[in-house]
């Protein structure tokens, strides 16, 4: 029996390069691709994919393409070309020969065996000297990485090789920046856990998180951020987070009374607006539709 196609919805671009590194690539992978080329874009809820699939799903399938040369991101395209040689492939007999050669790569593996508790697999070992070698992070400053990512729940080597890049490109290489670093990251956990129980919201996209990092600067408070919380979820439905976040710029753009602009830091731990006021300026606000 011989079957066809059915164009008649249209058809996606595929790259030929991805059909290269299609018998690697887990099922998982493949589906994120294959929604990438349909939607031209990632979605923030990874059930869109597959009702199965996880945040750290997609970020593992985004970093085997992106190794294997076939997506990028945007900043990536937008910027000028870098030093940093390609991801190559490294064979287990290439890595068992560097751990014989090189003291940095075993106490490196060590450490991050220990810090998992289990035996490094292929991915992960050849991930790691990637970074070691074209990356140039010292040993030190890449097991603190390790051991805050594994801590902070973010162990997956996607975020590893995400975060080592940044750092790179930052000039985070000693054990001093990386520690600045890591307490800077540290708050911005704390901080993104403390709303995500303020809103009994599991977890936060890349783009929300952005939008915490400004309430966070702006010292936001906790009343102001249910208070928009509350106009989202009567517009929206639901706790928009990006929604949110153009409400409480209106707020601080001066517009909104100043009763309602946040408390400093450094002034006295007492009440600065009243609620009521700001429940009316609010509903003004709905029924205007300038938020």
């Amino acid at each position: 029996m011989t079957y066809r196609l059915n164009w008649d919805e249209g058809a996606a671009v595929f790259p030929a390069k991805a059909a290269e590194c299609m018998r690697l690539a887990s099922p998982k992978a493949v589906k994120v691709l294959m929604y990438l080329c349909v939607n031209k874009a990632l979605p923030d809820d990874p059930s869109q994919i597959d009702r199965d699939m996880s945040r750290d799903d997609i970020e593992d399938a985004v970093a085997f393409w992106r190794r294997a040369d076939v997506i990028m991101s945007e900043q990536t395209v937008k910027a000028k070309p870098t030093a940093v040689p390609k991801f190559k492939a490294i064979l287990p007999s290439e890595i068992a020969q560097r751990m014989e050669q090189s003291e940095h790569i075993r106490s490196l593996f060590g450490a991050a065996e220990n810090i998992y508790g289990r035996p490094l697999v292929h991915d992960e070992q050849r991930t790691l000297i990637w970074i070691h070698d074209h990356l140039a992070l010292p040993t030190d400053v890449m097991i603190m990485l390790i051991g805050y990512s594994h801590t902070a729940g973010k162990g997956s080597m996607a975020y590893i090789e995400k975060t080592a890049l940044d750092w790179c490109e930052r000039g985070i290489n000693t054990l001093s920046a990386a520690d600045e670093e890591l307490i800077k990251l540290q708050h911005t956990d704390s901080y993104s856990s403390h709303i995500a129980s303020l809103l009994k919201i599991s977890r936060f996209t890349a783009a929300q998180l952005e939008c915490l990092d400004r309430w966070d600067k702006q010292s936001i408070t906790d009343e102001m951020i249910l208070k928009a919380a509350e106009v989202s979820t009567e517009k929206k439905l639901r706790i928009d987070i990006k929604y949110m976040d153009g409400i409480l710029r209106n707020w601080q753009k001066g517009t909104s009374p100043d009763a309602a602009k946040p408390q400093k830091k450094d002034e006295p731990d007492e009440q600065v607006y009243s609620v009521a006021d700001l429940e009316q300026w609010i509903m003004r606000d709905v029924e205007s539709g300038d938020e």
